[in-house]
């Protein structure tokens, strides 16, 4: 046997010297060359195995499959919160763009079109609790606690807080000047937004509760009392009231139309200037949530059964999706919906049927897009995905209705 003292190697002039000489300069380049090169996903994949899409690692759902059903990632973002111990706990969506508010109170704006960050927000000097967000200009309006916040949705710039000294129950519309909100007290405020101080005020029957919508110079509320109300805004003067058998969650104000879902299972339309019930359709089930309303349809889910999408112009149903959980988008005369069992699901509206369903994991929040084709859809922990269809339908534009006076009853 022939021993070797590497060691001595270089004193050595054997054969066995320049064999291992070769094999230890051949290991240190292979190593060299290691380092150099930068690692992706698909160098931490094993032999063999083919390295996952972005859609596949975040939902589970492979390029092939979403390509069935009309669709294909726009963009993914594995991982936005910096905290490990954070998670999401609202997903919204305004003027193209994405807003994700985590349970740390920070607030990330991301562009709709190609997930960068925008800007992010630090709330942390505000409770959070439900948290309810309307929205007027450019700017969001945010509720914590007792505390409105306006923030500039442009830079994320926090242009104005109020803390009020009542107990708010209700989202906080506004309009150029005022604020409107509802109380724990039973009632409804009309707050001067510059400086916080209370211009009028409404005693309701029931508490406030629900969304508050504002359009033109009257502001729409709902009570406990499972009524209506809408009042002129810059004076408390009641311009008529709608009843209803069971309780309100709020009313959402489009056009000329006021939609007022119930537990009585009815969804109300009502002319928004005079009251008057354009349609009325019953669901079966008690109706606990605002629906989402675009050009022609709303979108109406209906508790632990089902989501309906309806004709806005006479109340027809058009389609119902048993287990939808929620509208995402709208691609011309098609719409997109996700279900309780994680189904991603494409419908025609003009036939009323199911075109396709495909499987989405571990996502938990879903945004209701009335603004453009896309579909938003995010993890507790904050891991993202975007998809928009295959082939977008043409935008139909019309021009706005100019605002019609009303003259008080």
């Amino acid at each position: 046997m022939v021993r070797l003292n590497i060691f001595n190697l270089s004193f050595q002039r054997s054969p066995y010297c320049s064999i291992l000489t070769a094999m230890l300069m051949a290991v240190h380049l292979c190593s060299l060359y290691a380092m150099a090169k930068p690692v992706t996903d698909e160098l931490a994949e094993p032999p063999g195995v083919v390295a996952m899409s972005p859609s596949e690692r975040i939902a589970g759902i492979r390029p092939e499959i979403l390509n069935r059903a009309g669709l294909r990632m726009a963009w993914p973002y594995d991982g936005l919160l910096s905290d490990s111990d954070d998670h999401v706990v609202k997903l919204f969506y305004h003027h193209g763009q994405l807003f994700i508010l985590s349970q740390k109170k920070i607030l990330y704006a991301l562009n709709g079109k190609n997930g960068t960050i925008n800007w992010t927000c630090i709330l942390s000097q505000f409770e959070m609790e439900d948290t309810p967000i309307s929205h007027y200009d450019d700017l969001l309006v945010m509720v914590f606690g007792n505390t409105c916040v306006e923030i500039r949705e442009q830079t994320g710039e926090i242009v104005r807080q109020i803390t009020f000294d009542f107990d708010v129950m209700t989202n906080v519309a506004r309009n150029s000047d005022r604020l409107f909100v509802g109380a724990r007290n039973q009632r409804l405020y009309s707050v001067r937004r510059s400086d916080g101080i209370p211009l009028w005020q409404t005693v309701c029957n029931g508490r406030p509760i629900g969304a508050i919508a504002v359009q033109d110079n009257r502001v729409y509320f709902t009570a406990q009392d499972n009524t209506l109300y809408v009042s002129l805004t810059d004076k408390r003067l009641l311009l008529w009231h709608a009843q209803a058998v069971g309780e309100l969650c709020g009313v959402v104000v489009n056009k000329n139309q006021c939609f007022m879902p119930s537990q009585d299972t009815a969804l109300y339309c009502l002319e928004a200037r005079s009251g008057e019930l354009l349609w009325k359709i019953r669901t079966g089930s008690a109706l606990t949530v605002l629906p989402t309303v675009t050009k022609k349809w709303v979108y109406q889910p209906v508790s632990y059964e089902s989501l309906l999408c309806i004709d806005r112009e006479d109340g027809a149903a058009i389609w119902e999706l048993p287990k939808g959980r929620c509208f995402l988008a709208e691609n011309g005369s098609e719409s997109f919906a996700m279900t309780d069992n994680a189904e991603l699901t494409r419908m025609d509206n003009k036939r009323g049927r199911r075109l396709a369903s495909i499987y989405v994991h571990h996502m938990n929040h879903f945004v209701q897009n009335d603004e453009d084709a896309m579909i938003f859809m995010s993890s507790e922990q904050g891991h993202m995905l975007a998809l928009e269809p295959l082939e977008h339908a043409p935008v139909e534009t019309e021009p706005e209705e100019e605002p019609v006076p009303v003259e008080p009853i």
